[in-house]
């Protein structure tokens, strides 16, 4: 049976009032792709420019959709998808090719954020601040050997980047590397004020118990809240792993909790077929952080259903999505952050589901769906370089996605009445305090025996948002 540590990200079993506490209310909005649309899709669907001989290992589409990556074993190429005539095959306007420092180092796989490119090779991790003016290899924030002793090999990587409003910082970006066993993870913080730069602290090791495999994929959730995140880790085990990460104006984000799915309906010592092929940590309109896991079940697979769930809940909370909704064989998925809608790529077709709350809480979708032809494929068996992303603006969602054969799609799905989503951004985070105060706030005065003594007041001090912060006060 399919297994979760939920205790380890401290969440029991849910009482029925718990239950209750779960249900999801919101007004569901309705997706539309008439026929206009339909031929739309078909007139915008084309192929990158690819050599016949070459093939993509990674793929990555920057979160505001105007940039595309793509990379072979030796080079990245940029494409402006946004600019570009949709009905055209896109070229690229950038490319820059990796020097490599040895005859086995080739490129793994690549990230891509609205300012920043990562790029993984068997050895090392490159950042390049791609926006810059001039030859992409002349603007590299860090080139980093990665282990080079202990033997540690890069597999995966994705970033995360947000904007900032404390005074430290006008933003900020975290890129996580996968790799294999216990040490399967690492966390890289940057952070920007006039330019990007490298904090003194910045790299946190997160820990994957009883791994014995490999991250072949890794990525975050698409909310910040109270200035934490989610950072998480496919295995080639078919297991999830979960970070809840807090983040400080200052030093290095710490962990503060995990959480582990487990997507092997058994344990049979035979070979099981199939893998996990996605996963997205969001939240719901309400504001709930929820878990969504695409699997492609292959014949024979030993693995569970794609389900949604409450992030940290037990199994028996994760919901499959409904059979007539969602096939058994998913490419590729992805969940807009807003928690409505569910984009799945499944051999031939792209289908857009609709989320509702579920009578017995948490969410769930609906049985029918929007569908249109799509020519997204797998590259190779040892190679799943889809990428699939959903962007939401006012009043419409944009899908778009690419594999490694060079397929791309775009479509704009219309939704009467859904707002625009807000960036995820950091806050300013309050902290300790020490003030001298005004003769007006003595409490009372102490005897010479009481004197040494160390007492503690809550003192409202009204600075910016008047928030109130805790102040100490050390007497004698």
């Amino acid at each position: 049976m399919a297994r979760n540590s939920y205790a380890s990200f401290g969440t029991p079993p849910l009482s029925p009032e718990q239950h209750l506490h779960m249900t999801e209310r919101f007004d569901v909005l309705r997706a539309d792709l008439g026929t206009t649309w339909q031929t739309r899709l078909q007139q915008q669907r084309r192929r990158l420019p690819i050599r016949d001989h070459e093939t993509f290992v990674s793929t990555a589409i920057a979160p505001n959709h105007e940039l595309l990556a793509a990379a072979t074993f030796s080079e990245v190429r940029l494409y402006d998808v946004g600019r570009q005539d949709r009905a055209k095959n896109a070229r690229p306007f950038t490319s820059t090719r990796v020097k490599m420092i040895s005859k086995t180092e080739c490129i793994r796989a690549i990230a891509i954020s609205n300012d920043l490119l990562a790029v993984v090779t068997r050895l090392r991790l490159i950042i390049y601040q791609y926006r810059e003016t001039g030859d992409i290899e002349d603007h590299t924030l860090e080139d980093v050997r990665i282990d080079q002793k202990a033997g540690w090999m890069p597999r995966s990587v994705a970033i995360l980047q947000v904007s900032s409003t404390d005074t430290l910082r006008s933003a900020a970006a975290w890129i996580a590397v996968g790799g294999e066993g216990v040490n399967g993870m690492k966390l890289y913080q940057y952070s920007q004020k006039t330019w990007w730069r490298t904090p003194h602290d910045y790299r946190l090791n997160l820990i994957c118990p009883k791994n014995t495999g490999l991250l072949h994929a890794v990525g975050f959730s698409t909310f910040v809240r109270d200035n934490w995140f989610v950072v998480f880790a496919i295995t080639s085990e078919n297991r999830v792993i979960c970070w809840k990460i807090q983040t400080y104006d200052t030093g290095c984000p710490a962990a503060t909790a995990r959480n582990e799915y487990d997507a092997n309906a058994t344990h049979s010592p035979s070979p099981h077929s199939g893998s996990i092929t996605a996963v997205n940590v969001f939240e719901s309109p309400h504001g709930k952080p929820y878990i969504f896991v695409a699997v492609d079940q292959k014949h024979g697979s030993h693995l569970i259903r794609s389900f949604i769930a409450p992030l940290g809940a037990p199994s028996p909370q994760w919901r499959s999505l409904p059979d007539k909704a969602a096939g058994r064989q998913l490419c590729s998925a992805t969940a807009t952050s807003n928690g409505r809608f569910l984009i799945l790529a499944e051999k031939s077709y792209v289908k857009v589901l609709t989320l509702r709350a579920a009578y017995e809480g948490g969410l769930t979708c609906f049985e029918h769906t929007l569908e249109w032809p799509s020519s997204l494929r797998d590259t190779a068996k040892d190679i799943r370089a889809i990428s699939l992303s959903a962007k939401e603006s006012l009043g419409c969602v944009e899908v778009t996605g690419v594999d490694g054969r060079g397929h791309l799609i775009y479509a704009r799905v219309s939704v009467p009445g859904m707002p625009e989503t807000m960036s995820p951004s950091l806050t300013r985070c309050p902290t300790l305090s020490v003030m001298e105060l005004p003769a007006n706030a003595i409490v009372r005065e102490l005897c010479g025996k009481e004197v040494g003594r160390s007492i503690r007041v809550d003192y409202a001090v009204a600075e910016g948002d008047s928030e109130s912060e805790e102040i100490q006060i050390m007497l004698g």
